[in-house]
């Protein structure tokens, strides 16, 4: 019994003696026992060392700065996204307005045309003389956009009507 006694208290003291030089880190029962499983074949494929940890950390923290960097992306492009649909909704009303004023000046000149024809075919219709004696007393402008709507005869029925000088001015804008 004695025998079984010593042997315990070696132990003892052995194990204790273990534990506090790894509790010192003086010696690693970790990596000892890592070491140890690393090197049998068959136990080496199914036991991860701190080794394999650090590096599936590594990657897993890559994988979540990735994936951080690619959230900011996407929010920085739905920004801009949503800047240039505004921008275009911007653009397709102001568009649309112009679109309603052109269609407004249409109307004006059309119904501006339309007036100029019936003022040519008033005056086409009066004696030319009537017609000279009016357009002195009219804008130049007016008086040789009328003349380029009449009809030539009556045009040159008009011009011959008028003052030589008066004739001589409506000639050369005609040209």
């Amino acid at each position: 019994m004695k025998k079984f006694l010593y042997i315990f208290l070696i132990l003892l003291i052995l194990v204790s003696g273990i534990w506090i030089l790894n509790s010192f880190r003086v010696i690693s029962l970790k990596a000892w026992g890592e070491n140890i499983i690393t090197k049998a074949p068959f136990l080496k494929e199914y036991v991860q060392t701190s080794h394999a940890y650090n590096e599936l950390m590594q990657e897993t923290t890559e994988i979540r700065k990735n994936y951080t960097t690619a959230v900011q992306e996407r929010d920085i492009s739905n920004n801009e996204l949503q800047q240039t649909r505004n921008t275009i909704q911007k653009q397709a009303e102001i568009i649309e307005q112009l679109e309603e004023r052109v269609k407004e000046l249409e109307a004006d000149r059309y119904s501006e045309e339309e007036r100029m024809m019936k003022l040519v075919k008033i005056y086409g219709e009066m004696a030319p003389e009537e017609v000279a004696r009016i357009f002195s007393s009219l804008e130049d402008d007016l008086a040789i956009q009328i003349l380029l709507n009449l009809k030539e005869n009556k045009a040159a029925e008009i011009l011959t009507s008028l003052p030589t000088e008066k004739a001589a001015d409506y000639s050369r804008e005609l040209k």
